[in-house]
């Protein structure tokens, strides 16, 4: 059975969140000022892989040469910023 487990991020250009390899990320929010992600998972798989999660704030250019998948737009009302959180495909 899948289960909807959230990972929090630190506001930093790039980062490494270890997943299970057969989790899927559904989408990107903010609550209390952090930014979360929110993957639908099978708690059995035991096998985990580190995924690379970009966050860029509007007005940054997003790398052309780079393989990306968009996951969501991010808005922290607590600080007026605008965020958007991309993974690196595989």
């Amino acid at each position: 059975m899948k289960t909807i487990y959230k990972y929090d991020l630190s506001i930093i250009a790039k980062q490494q969140v270890q997943l299970s390899s057969s989790a899927k990320i559904l989408s990107a929010g903010s609550i209390k000022g952090r930014i979360s992600i929110w993957a639908e998972v099978d708690p059995d798989d035991k096998v985990f892989t580190g995924r690379t999660i970009y966050i860029f704030p509007t007005g940054y250019k997003v790398p052309g040469f780079m393989d990306l998948e968009f996951i969501d737009t991010v808005i922290i009302t607590e600080i007026a910023e605008v965020y958007h959180i991309y993974q690196e495909k595989d």
